[in-house]
């Protein structure tokens, strides 16, 4: 199954709201009201407007995880639900006003917890608030755990563009304003993120962490369809073929330098029917159409 990590140019070029952790969500005019109403309805629809994904297979020896995602009748993303019985996680997508996503996670077991209990029911474990501006450029996303069914506020993210509109950088900060750490992302020409180096606090400084660079192949990719928006997972516009991490340092059992292949059929349309992954499991796609 895809996994993504988070989200360069010069760093003056470029303006970044910080929120603080009393500063109000702020309401949008609702100019647009075809937006305004694909947001607001909540709605799941078995025949949503636009091609979309609507199912992934993940099939190891182990047996099959699947995952679902419902949209309404605009096409719009309502959730993602995974798992064998798609009851392991699930990810809801909430428009509290135009320009605000809520993205809560739902999970049986904390998914940083290395101890796994059988039999539990979903609950909400962390959320993010993501605000966009007037352009439909994202302005920040604030990021809360959930703990005794509260809401606890860690962190947030801000965004650099170029003049296309691509997210160049990606930024983590402290509810002190201090920074945490930053992704900085690559193109090609066809909007394909090629190269994404990640770097983090270490002593006390800013250091590069690691590179991962990227190989594609020229068809569409089936996770662009959704809407979810994630940088190297959604964004692009074509489907990952290699994937080559480089660490900065050492780690006592780990290689420094990982590579990973896939390998990919086509349906008559382009977009991939099914994908082999390096480790011999494969996912399969399902569209509405």
């Amino acid at each position: 199954m895809i996994k993504y990590v988070l989200f360069v140019v010069v760093l003056g070029a470029f303006a970044t709201c910080r929120p603080k952790a009393t500063q109000p969500i702020t309401p949008l005019d609702g100019s647009d009201s075809l937006t305004t109403a694909s947001k607001q309805d909540s709605s799941p629809s078995a025949n949503p407007a636009g091609f979309r994904l609507v199912e992934s297979r993940y099939r190891t020896n182990a047996g099959v995880s699947v995952t679902a995602y419902s949209y309404n009748a605009f096409g719009r993303l309502l959730a993602i639900k995974s798992g064998p019985d798609q009851t392991g996680s699930q990810t809801l997508f909430k428009w509290i006003n135009d320009r605000v996503l809520r993205t809560e996670q739902y999970y049986t077991n904390p998914p940083w917890s290395s101890s796994i209990q059988t039999g539990l029911p979903l609950r909400l474990m962390s959320y993010t608030d993501t605000e966009y501006g007037s352009d439909g450029l994202i302005l920040f996303t604030k990021n809360y755990l959930v703990q005794d069914g509260k809401p606890d506020y860690r962190s947030y993210n801000t965004h650099q563009y170029d003049s296309g509109g691509s997210i160049v950088r990606s930024n983590v900060y402290g509810l002190d304003d201090g920074l945490w750490s930053y992704n900085t992302y690559a193109y090609d020409a066809r909007g394909n993120v090629t190269t994404e180096r990640y770097y983090s606090t270490q002593e006390g400084a800013i250091k590069l962490i690691s590179t991962t660079t990227y190989e594609y192949d020229n068809k569409p990719n089936p996770f662009a369809t959704t809407g979810r928006n994630y940088i190297i997972m959604d964004r692009n516009l074509n489907n990952i073929t290699r994937k080559r991490y480089v660490r900065e340092f050492d780690v006592p059992g780990v290689p420094r330098t990982t590579e990973e292949r896939w390998t990919y059929t086509y349906r008559a349309d382009g977009y991939p029917g099914n994908v082999t992954y390096q480790d011999g499991s494969r996912e399969e796609f399902v569209y509405n159409r």
